[in-house]
């Protein structure tokens, strides 16, 4: 349950968000939110709540994760090993969305070399902005979300 209400968290959905859509109180799900209540101080009847939040959105919150995990780790290794980042996306295989990042010099996923994925979208403006301060990690995850989804739906 501890694992689930974390990932909630680091998801970006507001807790705002959180707030309207389920019991939890504006101000409680706030101080959740921002740490200054500690999971391990919450209700169980709070936690509850929130971790049937998670299984009810989890698909949308997982992608979430991923999508910052996808754009903070190009950055990273961007600057730790200087690799330029030249491509970001995610392509639909399989019926399951997969992420990858192409570096210059360093190769690229063998599906999306391959053009062996049912659909792709192109991430790397969305990248582009974040590396370079332009927008925020909250914005870009929201607009790749968006572009995401609609390649699902085809």
């Amino acid at each position: 349950m501890r694992k689930n209400i974390e990932r909630l968290i680091k998801s970006g959905i507001t807790a705002h968000r959180v707030a309207l859509e389920t019991k939890i109180a504006r101000n409680t799900a706030y101080r959740i939110f921002s740490g200054e209540a500690k999971i391990d101080n919450i209700t169980l009847r709070n936690a509850e709540i929130l971790n049937e939040y998670f299984f009810k959105k989890k698909e949308e919150i997982n992608m979430r994760v991923d999508i910052k995990d996808l754009f903070t780790d190009a950055v990273e290794v961007s600057k730790n090993m200087g690799w330029e980042v030249y491509e970001v996306g995610a392509y639909l295989k399989d019926k399951k969305v997969n992420f990858y990042v192409g570096y210059t010099g360093q190769g690229i996923d063998e599906n999306v070399y391959n053009k062996a994925y049912d659909d792709i979208v192109y991430l790397t403006d969305y990248y582009n902005d974040y590396a370079d301060g332009h927008h925020e990690l909250s914005d870009v995850v929201e607009l790749s979300l968006d572009l995401i989804n609609k390649m699902k739906e085809g």
